[in-house]
C-alpha cells in the first residue's frame, strides 16, 4: 500500500494519468492496483465531506462506524489466521481466459514493439485479489465470482492508468 501525489499536486483531467505519476514503470508495475484520486469540485460531494468533517470536529461522539472497531479487528484477525483460500477450477478458468484473451488482443505496431496489455505480474495479482475476495467472505474456496471481482478491479485500474488514449490500447508499460 502506498500513497503519492501527482507531479503537479493535482491530476489534470486532460492529461493521461500515467504521465502525471512521477514514479518509474518498474516501481509502478509492482502494485496490484492503482487508484488515482481526482479532486473534482462537486456541490453534493463537497457538502457531504464538509458536513462529516465539521460534525467530527464539533461532536465526535456522534460519528459511529458501521461496524464496531473491536468486531472489525477480530474479523480481520480471524480472516488472516484461519482463512487460506484455494482456487477452484472455475476460478482458474476465468482468470486464465481473461489473461490469455487480453494478452492476445490485436495490437497495432510492430510485433516486437507492440504494447503489452498485461504481464505475468498482473496474472499473479489477479490470483491475490481473487483470494482476497474469498477471504473477505471467510471462504476457503476462491469461486468464479471471486475471479470476476478480481478481473473487474484490474480492468478498472488498467483503464485508469494503463490506457493509451492515442492508440486506444491498454499498455501496462
Amino acid at each position: 500500500l502506498a500513497a503519492a501525489n501527482p507531479k503537479l499536486g493535482r491530476f489534470d483531467p486532460y492529461t493521461p494519468i500515467a504521465l502525471q505519476i512521477d514514479l518509474p514503470p518498474t516501481l509502478i508495475n509492482r502494485f496490484d492496483l492503482i487508484f488515482p484520486i481526482r479532486d473534482l469540485p462537486s456541490i453534493e460531494l463537497d457538502t457531504k465531506i464538509a458536513t462529516h468533517v465539521l460534525t467530527l470536529q464539533q461532536r465526535p461522539e456522534e460519528i459511529k462506524p458501521e461496524i464496531p472497531i473491536n468486531l472489525f479487528k477480530k474479523y480481520i484477525s480471524y480472516a488472516k489466521q484461519m482463512i487460506f483460500p484455494k482456487l477452484t477450477q472455475e476460478a482458474v478458468e476465468e482468470i486464465k481466459n481473461f489473461y490469455v484473451m487480453l494478452r492476445n488482443t490485436s495490437q497495432r505496431g510492430e510485433a516486437e514493439l507492440r504494447p503489452i496489455p498485461i504481464s505475468a505480474r498482473q496474472l499473479e495479482a489477479l490470483v491475490r485479489l481473487a483470494e482476497g475476495s474469498a477471504r473477505t467472505r471467510l471462504s476457503n474456496l476462491v469461486t468464479r465470482e471471486d475471479a470476476i471481482v478480481s478481473i473487474n478491479l484490474l480492468k478498472y485500474c488498467l483503464m485508469q492508468v494503463g490506457f493509451d488514449y492515442e492508440t486506444g490500447q491498454i499498455d501496462i508499460d
